[in-house]
């Protein structure tokens, strides 16, 4: 009997800093998005592994222990689109040529202001911008 499908968030957010991941997480909350925020990826790792199937991944690079090849193996984990939120020291932590192993990899670099991080999220679900009473274009994260 196949295994039945794992619940559906619109977005699984993978951030190590608790306060920005809070941040962020209610911010795409108010944009109308379902958030599935943890800490780790090896936290993502056994969602996807239980079944969860986000519509989109977002891993936030900066001050992860994991690098290069984790977030390149939780990638193929998911046929979703993965944005990663890379830091100003180092912008892109996947060397080129492995960028091409997920077909929906996106890269927003720091530093950046979460209208900029709403309005990729809405990219990559494809949702149309939800005009909701609380986008800030000031704060940066």
């Amino acid at each position: 009997m196949p295994e039945r499908p794992g619940p559906v968030p619109d977005v699984l957010l993978v951030m190590p800093d608790t306060r920005l991941r809070a941040l962020i997480s209610a911010q795409l909350q108010e944009e109308g998005y379902d958030v599935l925020p943890v800490s780790s990826l090896v936290q993502a790792f056994r969602l996807l592994q239980r079944g969860v199937i986000p519509r989109l991944v977002i891993i936030d690079t900066h001050g992860l222990s994991e690098y290069g090849e984790d977030i390149l193996a939780l990638a193929r984990m998911t046929l979703s689109p993965v944005l990663l939120l890379t830091s100003a020291m180092q912008p892109n932590p996947i060397p080129e040529d492995k960028l091409k192993v997920h077909p929906h990899l996106a890269i927003l670099a720091r530093p950046f202001a979460i209208s900029d991080l709403v309005q990729n999220v809405n990219t990559l679900t494809r949702k149309p911008r939800r005009r909701g009473p609380h986008v800030s274009t000031n704060d940066s994260a």
